[in-house]
């Protein structure tokens, strides 16, 4: 077999930015968390590069020869990756790349990574009820933290016909980062992993050339060093045609209450609220009090609605108890399945085909609402039931617009079915007929708006 030399060198650096909370765990949980994210050296959050490879082999898996690129390994057969990813390291408060072991300086911005926030979480069932052993919670990192990578790819162009795919592939790559619908981390369908392209810079090297084989030779492995060999070039395009976007823009029609889980001095249940960091020439800076709409929140109200419409077009009502088991088809096209840890062969999970996103926007006014349970005998209260919630107010001069983006993959939508269930249920919620958040059945949650598509 024919040598081949490896003589080419492409590599890139990016810096990316959450766009929504990234919650990529470490295994590990300690007395206040049920999951924890993976932390660095510096005990700040890090992207581990396995992470980076795996999305994006994924990512590829229909295109450009995957095992060719990344390697694989099938019995005692097996090929190594060509392609090397670093981890993506912090940016830090001074807009520098936190690599390496560094002395953490003592200050407010770094004290917000030593305590990140905690989503609380809670699995519902058929009758919309929690589960039991249900209630989780996790870590997650801030909505605006930038992190910096590389990826570098190892070919040949010295009699290697497969040199130009070489670098097809890692030109397609770069464009999956750039795709709107890419999630890092867990609970891409649960809101979480956005990410947005800061910057992408490349470099292209022939090693049998002098010039760039010291340039090779002198590059630092540290990201937080430039490389003259760099240039900086423009992110590609999102060209996505897998799928369907739905663009909703919904008015709250009075109040709504996504709740924290928890309350404060002045009532019983409070909005999730978090911060935030914002970037001004390549400086950050943390806001405080974003209001926080999960979007498990709305996927949740989402699939519950859909559910219903899918069997209403089969003509499966209620006093048809044994094919009540046909919603299986709409949850698990659109929104995904989650295997019974209980039960022997259920090994059948799969991803959802639709992705709803966190949104976190600017704290709106508040309001305490005072509620009472009623003894349905005497008339008066129950002892104990007294309980207060805080509130979104929305009644204020010009009323905010929230915007939501929704993808949902094509080819599902292709069931006829299933688009009718899941239009039908966008209706309902820009109607003001799906109310979100909690406290819905005490008036909360009403939203009104329109969607579309595209």
């Amino acid at each position: 077999m024919k040598e081949i030399i490896y003589n080419k060198r492409l590599i890139a650096r990016m810096v990316i930015e959450t766009e929504t909370p990234l919650a990529i765990g470490s295994g590990e949980k300690d007395i206040k968390t049920d999951k924890l994210v993976v932390k660095d050296v510096n005990g700040m959050p890090y992207i581990p590069g396995s992470s980076l490879a795996g999305v994006l082999r994924h990512s590829i898996k229909d295109f450009n020869r995957p095992d060719s690129i990344f390697g694989f390994q099938k019995g005692n057969k097996g090929k190594g990756s060509r392609i090397l990813f670093t981890d993506g390291v912090m940016i830090g408060e001074d807009g520098v790349a936190l690599d390496g072991l560094q002395q953490i300086p003592n200050t407010a911005f770094y004290e917000r990574y030593n305590n990140l926030p905690i989503r609380q979480h809670v699995r519902m069932n058929e009758t919309g009820t929690a589960e039991d052993k249900g209630k989780f919670d996790e870590q997650v990192v801030f909505k605006g933290t930038r992190f910096v990578f590389e990826m570098e790819l190892v070919y040949s162009s010295l009699g290697n016909e497969d040199n130009a795919e070489d670098e097809d592939t890692f030109n397609t790559i770069l464009k999956k980062l750039c795709f709107k619908t890419l999630r890092l981390g867990s609970g891409s369908r649960n809101g979480f992993g956005k990410i947005k392209i800061v910057s992408i810079e490349k470099a292209c090297l022939d090693l049998t050339k002098d010039k760039d084989l010291e340039q090779y030779i002198s590059k630092s492995s540290r990201l937080d060093q430039s490389w003259l060999a760099f240039k900086e070039i423009e992110a590609p395009e999102d060209a996505d045609s897998e799928w369907t976007k739905y663009n909703l823009y919904l008015q709250p029609n009075d109040f709504f209450l996504f709740g924290a889980g928890y309350g404060d001095d002045d009532a019983d249940m409070i909005p999730v609220t978090e911060p935030i960091v914002k970037w001004n020439n390549h400086k950050p800076t943390f806001v405080d009090d974003g209001m926080v709409i999960p979007g498990t929140s709305v996927k949740g109200a989402l699939s519950h609605r859909a559910t219903y419409y899918w069997h209403k077009k089969q003509g499966v009502f209620a006093d048809k108890t044994e094919t009540l088991v046909n919603k299986v088809n709409t949850i698990v096209n659109l929104f995904g399945k989650a295997s019974d840890d209980n039960a022997i062969d259920d090994d059948d999970s799969t991803i959802g085909n639709v992705i709803i996103d966190d949104i976190i926007i600017d704290a709106l006014p508040t309001r305490i609402i005072n509620h009472v349970a009623i003894d349905r005998f005497t008339g008066g209260s129950i002892n104990g039931a007294l309980f207060q919630e805080k509130v979104s107010d929305a009644k204020i001069n010009p009323a905010p617009e929230i915007s939501l983006t929704i993808y949902v993959r094509t080819s599902v939508l292709d069931d006829e079915s299933i688009k009718y269930a899941w239009e039908m249920t966008l209706k309902d919620l820009c109607s003001g007929n799906l109310p979100l958040g909690g406290g819905t059945n005490r008036g909360n949650g009403v939203f009104v708006g329109e969607y579309k598509i595209g």
